[in-house]
């Protein structure tokens, strides 16, 4: 009887300790299937937001890349099939050899916990071989139970295009401090021409001078002259069907300075060869860094004509051509400076149409911009109505508490993560969670 009883008992027992093992590995499978669940969640809006912004996002481990966006993919000339299946030899291939070892060495230190700034410039290498500016935010983050390096990538070749075209207007700026004054004044290239011109037979004493500006067929594009009235018209429509006078083919096909006497037989067939009798020609071809702009050519009587002459018409020769360079340098840094505005314009344009809410805030917490998206969301009008309210009203009590923590850590140089979640409290008292 009483080992029945124990029977019993044992059985009772073990039934119950079944029963509990049970319950508590049907909610231990339950919390990990939960945190599977919130896992991929959150991996599906890091990716969200990752396709929405216009950097590139990159995520790199053992040399190989495990995450990319499409912003990447466009900057790289890859796909991101592509990029995720490049071997290590590739992936550093991405970089340019003269930066590979800026690059690769800070990816090893920021691996290895070592101090290492967070932005820099770089040449990237697309698959089409071709080599763009790149500016790279990196940080370390945790990608799948790894260690890893996030990167934010901008294409600003465009805005080292605009600096390098700047530096070299700079050194142009400087340089034409030597050239008279009409040159230094003038950026205008028609009324350049004409002033040159003028200034030629005003003040040096020339009985005419011409200017033409020629095409790679040696057609007219512009020219200018002074002292020869209608006669020279007939030059100009030669000029535009491109027959140069025989002064003109000479000096384009010589470095200096083409003198033709009076009368010459260089000169049958010229219209402006019966003009003036017993004057000299002087034509120089007007070239500057191995680009041929066109011609200068003036008349001069015979007496006139020496060394010293001949160097100071090449001077000024040279000073014309610079000056022309120069007018196209600064027609092409304002064009350069136009796409930049326009590029940041509708980077800011992006910004403000997002669907997302978009903020930019201090240290302190205060909100420097905030856009449209945001604003709705809080319900405000605008960022000075928004700012008016305390911040610790904006917010529930446990998000403040959790946002001066976060501040708090900032200040301590303390990780804080950058996915977080908010609780918001409405113009009209509505809560919003973020």
């Amino acid at each position: 009887m009483i080992m029945v009883l124990t029977t019993g008992l044992l059985a009772a027992a073990l039934a119950l300790i079944g029963l509990i093992w049970q319950r508590r590995q049907r909610l231990a499978y339950q919390a990990l299937y939960q945190a599977e669940m919130e896992q991929l969640q959150s991996e599906r809006k890091y990716r969200v937001l990752t396709e929405q912004t216009l950097f590139g996002i990159v995520v790199l481990q053992d040399f190989r890349i495990v995450f990319a966006n499409d912003a990447f993919a466009r900057i790289s000339g890859y796909s991101v099939e592509e990029l995720l299946s490049l071997p290590p030899e590739k992936v550093q291939a991405l970089v340019h050899s003269d930066d590979q070892a800026l690059v690769w060495g800070r990816f090893r230190d920021r691996l290895a916990g070592k101090e290492v700034p967070p932005q820099y410039e770089y040449r990237g290498i697309r698959k089409d071989g071709t080599a763009r500016w790149l500016e790279m935010h990196a940080s370390v983050i945790d990608y799948e139970g790894k260690p890893a390096v996030q990167a934010a990538i901008t294409d600003i070749t465009d805005r080292k295009q605009a600096e390098e075209t700047a530096k070299r207007l700079n050194l142009v700026l400087r340089a034409i401090r030597d050239v008279n004054q009409l040159i230094t004044k003038e950026k205008d290239r028609n009324r350049l021409l004409e002033g040159i011109c003028r200034c030629l037979t005003e003040e040096r004493g020339y009985l005419g001078a011409w200017v033409a500006l020629l095409d790679e067929s040696s057609r007219l594009v512009a020219h200018a002259e002074s002292g020869f009235g209608e006669s020279f018209l007939p030059v100009v429509e030669q000029l535009k069907q491109g027959k140069l006078p025989p002064c003109g083919q000479q000096a384009m096909s010589e470095p200096g300075v083409v003198t033709v006497a009076a009368q010459s037989t260089t000169c049958a067939g010229c219209p402006l060869s019966a003009q003036f009798v017993d004057k000299s020609s002087l034509t120089v071809r007007l070239r500057y860094n191995e680009k041929v702009y066109g011609l200068l050519s003036t008349e001069i009587p015979q007496q006139f004509v020496t060394e010293e002459e001949i160097q100071l018409f090449h001077e000024v020769a040279n000073d014309c051509a610079f000056a022309l360079y120069d007018i196209e340098l600064q027609q092409k840094h304002l064009a350069a400076e136009d796409a930049l505005r326009r590029s940041e314009q509708n980077f800011r344009d992006s910004i403000e149409s997002s669907p997302l809410g978009v903020r930019i805030i201090t240290a302190d917490g205060e909100t420097l911009y905030i856009n449209r998206a945001l604003l709705d969301i809080w319900g405000y009008g605008s960022l000075e109505e928004l700012e008016a309210v305390p911040r610790k009203e904006r917010y529930t009590p446990e998000s403040y508490a959790e946002h001066q923590m976060r501040k708090d850590k900032r200040r301590r140089g303390e990780f804080v993560p950058s996915d977080y979640e908010i609780s918001i409290v409405r113009k009209d008292g509505d809560i919003r969670h973020l």
